[in-house]
């Protein structure tokens, strides 16, 4: 695996924790 590929898929998982962080975020606010 090449480090931009990791960097990548990284960068894409850490978006994915900040959508869910943020929904449960959002429900546990309401």
């Amino acid at each position: 695996m090449r480090p931009w590929s990791l960097q990548s898929t990284f960068a894409d998982i850490e978006r994915k924790i900040e959508k869910v962080g943020s929904v449960v975020f959002s429900m546990t606010k309401n």
